[in-house]
């Protein structure tokens, strides 16, 4: 249990695995999330983080890292195509977009009646 787990020392509690791990290897595992190293145990693990401000995502020069992913299932009032969405940002793959319904990409906003906001550009 987590309770448990999270007493024990040099151990955590791995929610996404349901199970026990050594503290490093919860650093280690990608698969590894919802960590708790310490009693007590939430009641929940789904948590919500709410930035004011600017998000900076900054890579390590030694432990990388600096990519933006986001995934979960969609209302299902609301849902398509799967019923998951997904916004992806790395070095790599470039930028992944799915959506569990429309898209609505805004630039440069214009208040103004009958004024251009700014430019959307895709290149290929």
């Amino acid at each position: 249990s987590c309770s448990t787990c999270a007493a024990a020392n040099s151990c955590a509690w791995c929610q996404s695995l349901n199970k026990c791990v050594f503290e490093t290897e919860a650093f280690e595992r990608s698969d590894c999330s919802g960590a708790v190293y310490d009693e007590p145990c939430p009641s929940s693990f789904v948590q919500v983080t709410t930035v004011g401000g600017n998000l900076d995502i900054v890579g390590d020069p030694l432990l990388g890292g600096g990519e933006l992913n986001i995934e979960g299932p969609c209302a299902e009032s609301s849902c398509h195509d799967g019923g998951m969405f997904r916004l992806s940002l790395d070095g790599s793959e470039g930028l992944d977009l799915k959506a569990g319904g429309s898209v609505n990409i805004e630039a440069g906003s214009s208040f103004k009646a009958n004024a251009n906001g700014g430019d959307i550009k895709m290149n290929a």
